[in-house]
């Protein structure tokens, strides 16, 4: 939506009042947001960065600064937010239904797509298939503390389709996170034997899996 020489995107509203929330919480409870900044240093640690490029870029670049740090970063006071609106469990459930909500919807596109045009690959951009992919993370690690987020079979049933879009889908960048991903879960979990014996047994397979589809389909290995 334009307005004047302003472009106003849809997430922009949701954006502005992100940002409001926070800010308003900063101010009421400096020492709880003074705590979470040290607790997720990585997190604040990344959101200066990008503060520090709109402000270093802007006086080049004018409002274009501005809007790639909107349009590709903006979405990383998420989480900041998160932390500061779930105080109970129930909550994180309520946040998780949502989410498994949306990657259910963008399941949906890629499975729609792929019944239309018959091919698996790059049905779905890098965003929306990393989006699936770390839903699926969240998941597996509900299920590995034993939590439920709709039901046990529905849980099932969709971390496996989430997984085969992400790892299906022949973006490159998804599966690095995805790789990332599973090593992080590694060193988190080290010190039980039979998961870390589980993921292992599960990259092993991936890994048989991924070189049969390329040997046997050699166009589609021709196009990773």
């Amino acid at each position: 939506i334009r307005f004047g020489r302003l472009n106003v995107l849809p997430l922009d509203l949701v954006y502005l009042l992100m940002i409001l929330s926070i800010a308003k919480y900063a101010l009421l409870h400096p020492r709880s947001m003074g705590k979470l900044i040290g607790e997720n240093f990585f997190l604040i640690a990344f959101l200066a960065m990008v503060a520090l490029y709109v402000v270093l870029y802007t006086p080049l670049y004018g409002r274009s600064a501005v809007g790639e740090a909107r349009k590709f970063y903006f979405i990383f006071l998420f989480p900041l937010l998160a932390l500061i609106k779930i105080r109970s469990g129930e909550d994180l459930r309520r946040l998780m239904r949502v989410l498994v909500f949306v990657a259910f919807c963008i399941a949906l596109v890629a499975l729609a797509r792929i019944g239309m045009r018959g091919s698996f690959m790059r049905e779905l951009n890098a965003e929306a298939t990393l989006t699936v992919a770390l839903v699926a993370f969240a998941m597996l690690i509900h299920r590995i503390r034993n939590i439920v987020i709709v039901t046990r079979f529905v849980d099932t049933g969709l971390l496996l389709l989430f997984s085969v879009i992400a790892l299906g889908s022949g973006q490159r960048s998804v599966w690095l996170a995805v790789g990332f991903g599973l090593m992080l879960m590694l060193l988190l979990y080290l010190r039980r034997p039979v998961f870390v014996g589980k993921m292992y047994m599960l990259g092993i397979v991936m890994i048989m899996v991924g070189a049969t589809a390329i040997v046997i389909f050699p166009d589609t290995g021709a196009r990773l």
